[in-house]
């Protein structure tokens, strides 16, 4: 009786761990924009940074999560998503059987997205222009969960049509006039990025700009606040804030 009960308690224990999140859980899709162009990603040391850094929230999908990588690159805006998958989430009530299928396929939907990641990281890199504005065009609302989005990039837009920050040096005083211009031209709105949660890991090399990473990081929290998402991390690394 007492190897019954422990038995049955143990079933009960990864039903609980390994089925449905906990009450109140919002399950999240990480948007995982991979900077290709060659300012960034020729340089080995930087793409392994990067891939470090990029395979952390990778590691904290959930059951009910989703993933996308895409590149920023001279097309961002016509490239199809390197990867792009959900999690299977087991209902309240799901068996054994469900959880278990269910923590196997998201074991394998990360491993997979990590390779994707890395074969992404050890492309080419020969684009010589960056079109970072364009990977907000590609993000999409999602009803069901919480959009979390990731930049593997120094944030150098050099698309001159909108702004070219690698030659053009700007201030705080053109912040609101530039992004009302930038938004226009693609259509953006308050709530664009609604309620999404934006981290930004540069290069460890250091940014090559006339705009140093103090301007490039009050710019930005104006663009996101203005698009209705948050800015949690602009640094190398997620070690100023979680990573939720």
């Amino acid at each position: 009786m007492v190897a019954m009960g422990q038995w049955l308690l143990a079933i009960a224990f990864l039903l609980a761990g390994a089925g449905c999140e906990k009450p109140g859980y919002m399950p999240k899709r990480y948007v995982i924009f991979v900077d290709t162009s060659a300012s960034v990603c020729k340089d080995s040391s930087q793409a392994e940074h990067l891939l470090a850094m990029g395979n952390k929230p990778i590691s904290k999908l959930r059951p009910g999560d989703a993933v996308e990588i895409r590149e920023l690159n001279d097309r961002t805006l016509e490239t199809k998503a390197v990867f792009e998958a959900e999690t299977p989430a087991p209902g309240e009530r799901a068996g054994l059987d469900a959880v278990t299928e269910s923590r196997r396929q998201t074991t394998q939907i990360k491993e997979q997205a990590k390779e994707a990641l890395r074969r992404t990281l050890n492309s080419s890199c020969v684009a010589m222009v960056t079109d970072v504005f364009s990977g907000l065009d590609r993000v999409t609302p999602d009803a069901q969960r919480r959009v979390v989005i990731i930049w593997l990039s120094d944030m150098l837009n050099s698309v001159a049509s909108d702004l070219d920050m690698e030659k053009t040096p700007i201030t705080s005083d053109q912040f609101e006039e530039l992004i009302v211009k930038i938004a226009k031209r693609h259509g953006w709105h308050s709530q664009t990025l609604a309620n999404a949660e934006v981290h930004v890991i540069l290069p460890s090399g250091g940014i090559k700009s006339p705009n140093d990473r103090r301007v490039l990081k009050q710019f930005y929290n104006r663009l996101f606040n203005s698009l209705g998402a948050r800015l949690v991390t602009f640094d190398t690394s997620f070690k100023t804030a979680k990573l939720s």
